[in-house]
């Protein structure tokens, strides 16, 4: 990762459509508007209420809410209320019927929405149990909510599918009905799931092998910071394309899927493996399919107009020749089809090869071979006319086969192979045509199907904007087929991200691409004329650039994903700290996230960025300043992970004397980076520009913005009317490093050994001012044999890769913290549990020996050394080997067992 991003790994494609979106916010509110108002006339009369705890849904759009159980009348509750589950935290009975009272809040003493009769809801019994703290892992299956026994309208993730063996910690623990129930936070946001989308089980780790396959393509590289891997099995090492490898096209030869992730393998030449210069993902290219075409039989000559390139499809770095002469000769050797353009190689009389397009040509004009005038021939008199003969009746035609009954279907299908046969007519089936390339790796729309001698027959359907046309039949078991679940107009406004694919179906694949990058039109309007619902997944029909095109909605984003952040917000500090609250609890005023808002608040007006993005960002990072992530807040004051290295993100990220300081570093860093006219990574003044180079996650932005829409709904008449900020402070001169200075509190798992733990470089050790860091960090180098004392390990710091080598804290040259790997040292008294409940004892045995401690895993331990400086060992009555040691923070010498640690 970049210094000047942060990489946002941990968070996966958050699947929230802006139709579940903006039921969530519905229910994020205190009371909800009503669609119809019914009149109900009953006596009044006083009516005692007794606590109750259930969760409930409306049976149908009939029912009726009354504000007290003796009230006169009601509001309909309209189709917008179903589908939604509520908290039941009051019973009543009145002339013998029973009401519930129904709100948003499992707290009573939170405002209500009303009161309705027990027949119109169906309910479950809610108990709140203790929390479970045993580990548990998402299965993948089902949908996350935002309450427990969520309906249709509470679903949160709508898949979980790429989150499967991701651990789940669970906040809380509750019992509706016979199901268990347990909360958590999944990609920073507080989701519901049920005890069987979860197990115990912990998933055995697994390495995504590249999957390889050759293709036919040419790219080129969208930026100057693009991420070119010279190795696709190991991703961790790349180097940015730099202007040297931009405006410039490659050859595409190779491609290769991690996941969900397509990378693409450059090259300067067609064949040559020594001009290849690496791998590039997908969305950082701009690619187009390569294929043959043929070569005209008529000559050609240039017309004059455009440039010749050193390959077909060129760029500006490929110009071989800037203007090209009209009506010269072109002598075309190779013919190639490069997106929707044929280009043609040829050579010019000058004998110079170069590429133009079909356009940049024309046919060579013919030579004059008129012959000589010859004199006019007299014409033959004119014969006289035969009678006409009679015309013979017409014969009757043979009777034509009746075509088979069809049956209307919603589908869409994908051919399985070139070979599969296409049907034009099913009175006919001697006659067809196979599939080939024309209709492979494309999703066709299925909507008849058809019988024939005991076999069903589909009728596949291409796309032409928002019509179909038939292509043909094929036979059942030569097409995969999925069911369009849900089909359904609509008009939703939202904005796009830029990231992805566009398609000509939904659920498109290959041969569907419209557009292969949509970031030419990232955060424009987008409005969503068309939703299907195909295997669970969620795909929107709209127009891009002139063209209809499916899209999925996590390509898409709120108003706020658009807006211009340097228009201040019209939310009020007030506003805000409600809305923490409200989702949180009243607790929640204690914690640093909470407190931090009135300095939010005095930023916004010092750099004009909107407060709203501001907290939003620090809710993503910090996980509301809950999770793990709130320990760089917590102990380095820095609530953004501003430096924080997924390889070692506690350690690496930058410490601030106060929480002030590392907010207002963090706003002049996106302000100077990201926001301000001009600046390296600006992309545009937008969440959606942002997301581009700040974070690697394409849902961050979504994110963001979906937080924004929950603090304060986007007010369209304020924003446009909001002027943008002109504000330009100077620019924060002080610097920071990663070092909390040791009279400041420490994390806990930041180690620190007992004295005396000495290591030998066994190498040539280079000595690094922070682990994984780059060569311009390296402070010094330890010398083959060189002793050197280790102070401790931070436990954040991933162990290498390769190697397996752990990376040391020691003392260096004045620097009272450097860093140095294990695997380079030959550490003499030094080892580590590697269990739970580890028992030191009394002597080197288990028999009629005394527990003298027991000790957690990962317990670093110094081990005891002779006159000679050899480590003390024995060995037990079954021949295992035993180590003395000193119980951690005492002089106090024990024994363990070697079984249970390892020795570095």
């Amino acid at each position: 990762m970049a210094t000047h991003q942060k990489s946002h790994k941990r968070l996966t494609a958050a699947v929230i459509s802006a139709a579940m979106l903006a039921s969530t916010v519905t229910m994020s509110l205190p009371a909800l508007k009503a669609e119809a108002k019914t009149t109900v006339t009953q006596p009044t009369k006083s009516v005692k209420q007794t606590d109750t705890s259930k969760l409930g849904r409306f049976k149908n759009e009939k029912a009726v809410i009354y504000q007290s159980p003796t009230a006169t009348t009601g509001t309909k509750v309209g189709s917008q209320k179903l589908e939604l589950t509520y908290y039941i935290n009051k019973k009543a009975v009145y002339n013998k019927t029973t009401y519930y009272q129904i709100s948003n809040y499992k707290n009573a003493s939170q405002p209500f929405i009303g009161w309705v009769k027990a027949k119109d809801l169906t309910t479950k019994t809610h108990k709140i149990t203790k929390n479970s703290t045993t580990k548990r892992y998402i299965k993948g299956t089902g949908k996350g909510y935002t309450r427990p026994w969520g309906g249709a309208k509470n679903i949160m993730f709508i898949s979980l599918t790429t989150n499967k063996n991701t651990l789940f910690k669970t906040k809380t623990t509750e019992k509706v009905g016979d199901d268990t129930w347990y909360s958590g936070t999944l990609n920073g946001q507080t989701v519901w799931l049920k005890s069987s989308q979860l197990t115990t089980k912990k998933p055995s780790p697994t390495t995504i092998k590249p999957v390889l396959k050759k293709v036919n393509r040419l790219g080129r590289i969208n930026t100057q910071i693009a991420k070119v891997y010279p190795d696709i099995n190991n991703l961790k090492q790349s180097a940015e394309a730099s202007t040297k490898k931009t405006n410039r096209t490659y050859y595409i030869t190779q491609q290769a899927t991690i996941g969900k992730n397509i990378y693409y393998q450059l090259s300067t030449h067609p064949t040559s493996t020594a001009a290849v210069i690496g791998w590039v993902q997908n969305t950082e290219l701009t690619t187009v399919a390569q294929g043959s075409a043929k070569i005209p039989t008529t000559a050609k000559v240039l017309n004059g107009t455009g440039k010749g390139y050193s390959i077909q499809w060129g760029e500006t770095k490929d110009i071989v020749q800037k203007t090209l002469p009209k009506n010269e000769k072109f002598t075309i050797i190779k013919a190639v089809k490069a997106g929707d353009e044929i280009w043609y190689q040829g050579t010019t009389k000058d004998n110079i090869t170069l590429w133009v397009t079909s356009t940049q040509v024309k046919n060579a004009p013919k030579p004059d071979t008129t012959d000589p005038a010859k004199p006019t021939e007299p014409t033959e008199p004119t014969k006289p006319t035969e009678p006409t003969k009679p015309t013979e009746p017409t014969k009757p035609d043979p009777e034509t086969p009746a075509q088979p009954e069809t049956t209307a279907i919603t589908k869409v299908g994908v051919l399985k192979n070139t070979s599969t046969k296409i049907y034009q007519d099913l009175t006919d089936l001697t006659k067809s045509q196979k599939a080939g390339t024309t209709y492979t790796k494309e999703n066709f729309y299925v909507y008849k199907q058809a019988t024939v001698d005991n076999k069903t027959y589909y009728e596949i359907s291409r796309t032409v904007g928002t019509k179909t046309k038939s292509i043909g039949w094929v036979e059942e078991g030569q097409i995969t087929l999925s069911n369009i679940t849900s089909s359904t107009t609509t008009s939703l406004k939202l904005y796009l991200t830029g990231f992805g694919e566009a398609y000509n179906i939904s659920n498109g694949t290959t041969n569907n691409v419209v557009y292969s990058s949509l970031s030419n039109y990232r955060a424009k309007a987008f409005t969503a004329k068309k939703t299907e619902v195909i295997n669970g997944k969620t795909f929107y029909q709209g127009s891009i650039g002139g063209k209809t095109v499916w899209i999925t909605p996590e390509q898409t984003g709120n108003n706020y994903l658009a807006e211009n952040l340097r228009k201040t917000s019209n939310i009020t500090q007030k506003e805000m700290q409600n809305y923490l609250i409200m989702k949180k609890g009243e607790s929640y005023k204690e914690n640093e996230l909470y407190k931090l808002v009135p300095t939010f608040f005095e930023v916004q007006k010092e750099y004009g960025i909107n407060v709203q993005f501001l907290i939003a960002h620090a809710i993503l990072e910090s996980g509301w300043g809950s999770t793990k992530a709130s320990q760089i807040g917590k102990y380095k004051n820095n609530f953004f992970g501003l430096q924080a290295y997924d390889s070692a993100p506690l350690t690496c990220a930058l410490y601030f004397p106060n929480k002030k300081e590392g907010l207002e570093y963090y706003v002049d860093f996106i302000y100077r980076r990201y926001l301000k006219p001009g600046a390296l990574y600006n992309n545009g003044v937008h969440i959606a520009g942002m997301n581009t180079k700040y974070a690697t996650d394409q849902n961050w932005g979504r994110s963001i913005a979906r937080l924004m829409e929950e603090m304060k709904p986007y007010d369209s008449k304020y924003y446009a009317a909001q002027p943008e900020s002109t504000l330009d402070p100077a620019p924060i001169q002080k610097t920071y490093d990663h070092i909390i200075p040791a009279n400041k509190p420490q994390p806990s798992t930041f180690y620190t050994f007992d004295q005396g733990i000495i290591a030998t470089a066994s190498l040539i050790t280079p000595v690094y001012s922070m682990p994984y860091a780059s060569t311009a960090r390296q402070i010094g180098t330890l010398s083959l044999g060189q002793q050197i004392t280790i102070l401790g390990h931070n436990a954040d710091i991933k162990d290498d890769k390769n190697s397996g080598g752990r990376w040391f804290r020691v003392s260096y040259n004045g620097n009272d913290q450097a860093w140095v790997r294990s695997d380079y040292l030959n550490i003499q008294n030094l080892a580590v549990t590697n269990y739970d409940d580890a028992n030191v004892r009394d002597k080197a045995t288990t028999k009629n020996s005394t527990v003298l401690a027991t000790l957690k895993k990962d317990t670093y331990l110094k081990l005891v050394t002779d006159d000679k400086g050899k480590v003390v060992t024995t060995k037990d009555e079954s021949n295992t080997t035993w180590y003395q040691i000193y119980i951690p923070s005492s002089t106090t010498k024990a024994w363990i067992s070697s079984t249970i640690i390892t020795k570095f």
